[in-house]
């Protein structure tokens, strides 16, 4: 056995709205990959608006907040070897909401991921649906502007990609169609 522990670096996270206020609840994450392989660590926000992580690795490290009633926000990756003497903030926007139906044919899908993201689909955020007899789902965090989604389920394939248009008081209405498997058969020839 070789084991080389190392200390963790201490983080606080700062999650506020657009207009300053301190958000309770907000879930923080921090992420980093070693070797291909991410680890995520969640804190929720004290009153104070503040999250705060002790075992954070001395490596490059991503920071991101959710919040309902908030689009998701994730910041550019951030030198954890480096002590962070004050926290980092993360300003939240107010929130779209997009509601919708996941189908399969005329059928709803009962469990099923949806996927969205903004400008660039590297920063897609998903949120995961399960024992939905109709098939609805509401996203209450999506970014205002425009965006692109779509739904996968382990039954089925992916959804084509779908362009909608988010804003602040009138839900957006989507419907996804999950396609058909495709099958492939065949044979080994020598």
């Amino acid at each position: 056995l070789d084991f080389h522990p190392n200390g963790g670096q201490r983080l606080t996270v700062h999650v506020v709205s657009d207009d300053g206020k301190n958000l309770a609840g907000a879930v923080a994450s921090v992420l980093w990959n070693v070797d291909g392989t991410w680890t995520t660590l969640d804190r929720n926000s004290d009153a104070a608006g503040l999250a705060r992580f002790t075992e954070c690795p001395s490596r490059e490290i991503w920071v991101r907040a959710r919040c309902a009633g908030y689009a998701p926000k994730r910041i550019d990756p951030i030198d954890a070897s480096i002590p962070q003497l004050a926290p980092i903030l993360i300003t939240l926007e107010p929130a779209g909401r997009i509601d919708g139906r996941c189908l399969h044919g005329v059928a709803p899908v009962r469990d099923f991921t949806v996927v969205f993201w903004k400008d660039n689909p590297n920063h897609k955020e998903s949120v995961d649906f399960h024992g939905r007899a109709d098939g609805q789902f509401t996203i209450d965090e999506a970014p205002r502007g425009h965006l692109t989604l779509l739904a996968y389920s382990q039954e089925y394939p992916r959804s084509e990609p779908q362009n909608v248009s988010v804003d602040i008081g009138q839900p957006t209405q989507v419907e996804i169609s999950l396609p058909d498997s495709i099958i492939g058969r065949g044979h080994v020839v020598d």
